[in-house]
């Protein structure tokens, strides 16, 4: 006859994000790429460094030191869907899926994510979104 399951525990870290305190070695990253470069030691690669160094400074300032990104984002949407798709039976009815976070904010985008994915199938479960 086979298993039927009951309940589901997910226990999950945040998705991806930006360096923390990435401004702390920001200029530390460039100021070596420019003494590498003074010094005649780059290589052609290594002078094409100088481009990725700076969409890098770009990108962690635009998205925010330590927040969750778009790929952090798309892991727990993924997460939440995968978990519906392999687990249908569990939210078919009018079960409460509880979701409990930190209070960090790449951690709620995480969990916020996780639920999106979760719910863009038609189901029929209600979402109680609490801190510890």
């Amino acid at each position: 006859m086979g298993y039927k399951p009951i309940c589901v525990q997910l226990l999950a870290r945040h998705g991806s994000r930006t360096f923390i305190n990435s401004h702390d070695y920001d200029g530390q990253t460039m100021e070596i790429w420019q003494l590498a470069k003074e010094k005649n030691m780059l290589t052609p690669l290594g002078e094409q460094l100088k481009e990725d160094i700076e969409l890098f400074i770009h990108e962690n300032a635009r998205v925010g030191s330590g927040e969750l990104t778009q790929v952090g984002k798309e892991e727990h949407f993924g997460l939440g869907n995968r978990l519906f798709n392999r687990l249908k039976p569990l939210f078919t009815s009018s079960n409460t899926v509880s979701v409990i976070t930190s209070g960090v904010k790449r951690v709620v985008d995480s969990a916020r994510e996780f639920i999106n994915g979760l719910t863009v199938h038609e189901c029929n479960i209600q979402v109680s979104n609490e801190k510890p």
